[in-house]
C-alpha cells in the first residue's frame, strides 16, 4: 500500500435505502493512512476503532459500509494493529 494507492481509492454510495458512512469521517481516515504511510503521522489501533458517524439528512447516503470495512481491514494488516 502506498499513499498514491490511498489518494486513488474510490468508495460506492451505500445503496438506497441503506446508510452508508459519513464520507468526511471516511476522507479523513484516508488522509491519515496517507500520511502514516509516508511517516508523517504514527497511526494507531484507537484511531482504528473510532468507527464512523452517519450522514445527516434523509438522503444521505454515504460511502458504502463494507467496502471502507475492508479498507480498514486492510490498513490494519497493513500496520500489524
Amino acid at each position: 500500500m502506498t499513499p498514491d494507492e490511498v489518494h486513488q481509492i474510490a468508495f460506492a454510495r451505500a445503496p438506497f435505502g441503506h446508510r452508508g458512512y459519513r464520507e468526511r469521517d471516511v476522507d479523513e481516515l484516508l488522509d491519515l493512512v496517507a500520511a502514516a504511510l509516508e511517516g508523517r503521522v504514527t497511526l494507531t489501533g484507537e484511531v482504528l476503532n473510532r468507527g464512523f458517524r452517519a450522514p445527516s439528512g434523509v438522503f444521505g447516503r454515504g460511502y458504502h459500509p463494507d467496502q471502507v470495512d475492508a479498507f480498514v481491514d486492510r490498513v490494519r494488516r497493513e500496520f500489524g494493529l
